[in-house]
């Protein structure tokens, strides 16, 4: 029994998980403050997700360029900008080409909150589209 009891400790201890930090977000009231719902990762490691802060944002999480490093976070759309756009969104999910799906708590034609999707620039360095689905 003892001998049972040390193979299942052993095993225990050799698949124990780590948690790690990776970003820290900002102070209350920054576009970047505020994480909300799940996030999503492409094939390049790069994760993305909402934000509750002002009336909300779409943004990323790149992973460092070297070992130790940081991962950087930006901006790729904020919410309640444009009218009818929604507000408060609550985390995305991976639809095709690069696209992202998601809803807003308030907001949109009749401020009850809206489904959206987010779709990838077409060209390097160009700016994420917005769609009220």
């Amino acid at each position: 029994m003892l001998r049972m009891l040390l193979i299942i400790l052993s095993f225990s201890i050799a698949n124990a998980e780590t948690f790690t930090t990776i970003y820290q977000f900002g102070a209350v009231g920054g576009t970047l403050s505020g994480p909300l719902g799940p996030m999503v990762q492409n094939s390049q490691g790069v994760l993305y997700g909402t934000s509750s802060a002002d009336y909300g944002a779409f943004f990323s999480l790149s992973p460092p360029t070297s070992t130790g490093g940081q991962w950087t976070a930006t901006a790729l759309y904020e919410f309640g900008v444009n009218g009818g756009d929604g507000q408060y969104p609550s985390g995305v999910v991976a639809g095709p080409h690069g696209a992202m799906y998601g809803t807003t708590a308030a907001g949109g034609a009749y401020s009850h909150g809206t489904v959206f999707q987010i779709t990838p620039p077409t060209a390097p360095g160009g700016s994420w589209t917005e769609t009220v689905l």
